[in-house]
């Protein structure tokens, strides 16, 4: 929940994706925004949540929550990104109408179920584009189109990493 220029960001969108190498198969935890998070806010603010965990102290421990949460030993790898990103990579993934996309995928308060509904669309979104476009990061070109959608993103990810855990 940022844009391009902002210095606090928040957590709205946390989803972790783990490959399940044996199994051959993308599984993807969604953790709404309101999920609970020591941030060091005082009891009353309703404000210990993984949103707010992530500026309040920091990548290190979000991502150790966020491990908890999902009940893995560690994030290997992250990619952030905010609003004016998410539209590029949603371009970038050939949807037509960006900005309408993410709206829909923002939107909590249009579902029944709010958050909860919400990460479940984004996931289930996620889980679409990862169906569409997989065949397409093969070869010279595939590795241009990482390199262009890593691009997008704050990552610990490289072309060549990302170009093996694709394999």
């Amino acid at each position: 929940d940022s844009r391009i220029g902002d210095r606090y960001v928040h957590a709205d969108a946390n989803h972790v994706l783990s490959i399940l190498i044996d199994k051959g198969e993308i599984e993807i935890t969604s953790i709404p925004r309101d999920t609970y998070a020591d941030a060091g806010m005082p009891d009353t603010t309703n404000q210990n949540i993984i949103a707010v965990l992530r500026p309040a102290k920091g990548r290190k421990a979000y991502l150790n929550r966020i491990a908890q949460i999902a009940e893995l030993d560690t994030i290997h790898y992250y990619m952030e990104f905010g609003f004016s990103q998410a539209i590029g990579i949603i371009e970038w993934l050939g949807y037509d109408n960006s900005k309408q996309t993410l709206q829909v995928l923002r939107s909590r308060k249009v579902f029944g179920g709010g958050d909860w509904q919400r990460t479940y669309n984004q996931g289930k979104f996620m889980k679409q584009a990862i169906i569409k476009s997989f065949n397409n990061y093969g070869g010279i070109f595939g590795d241009l189109v990482l390199m262009g959608g890593l691009s997008f993103v704050e990552t610990n990810l490289n072309s060549g990493t990302l170009n093996t855990i694709i394999k």
